[in-house]
């Protein structure tokens, strides 16, 4: 298992493993399939324009980051939210 999706099942409970295993798993074919053609486009734009790929390169490379920055920030705010949630929310009893 790759770490992500370690701390992805570890994180969700029980009853949403599935579907937070689901959506890693779409986001990983998602963000490879957008990643892949939008730094070969760029590549190919630059190739046609300049003659060399290094402005395409740049572009993916700032776009993988910018993608990167707001993943963060958003699951930052994500977990900051799913907190005060639970802290809000009654704990149901359990026992016999």
């Amino acid at each position: 298992y790759s770490p992500l999706a370690l701390i992805v099942l570890r994180e969700a409970s029980g009853a949403e493993q599935g579907r937070a295993s689901s959506a890693l798993s779409l986001t990983d074919s998602l963000g490879t399939a957008l990643g892949t053609g939008i730094t070969g486009a760029a590549v190919a734009a630059s190739v046609r324009d300049a003659g060399t790929p290094l402005r395409g390169l740049v572009v993916g490379f700032a776009v993988a980051i910018g993608v990167a920055a707001l993943g963060l920030i958003l699951s930052s705010r994500l977990r900051v939210a799913a907190r005060a949630s639970a802290a809000a929310s009654p704990v149901p009893a359990t026992g016999p």
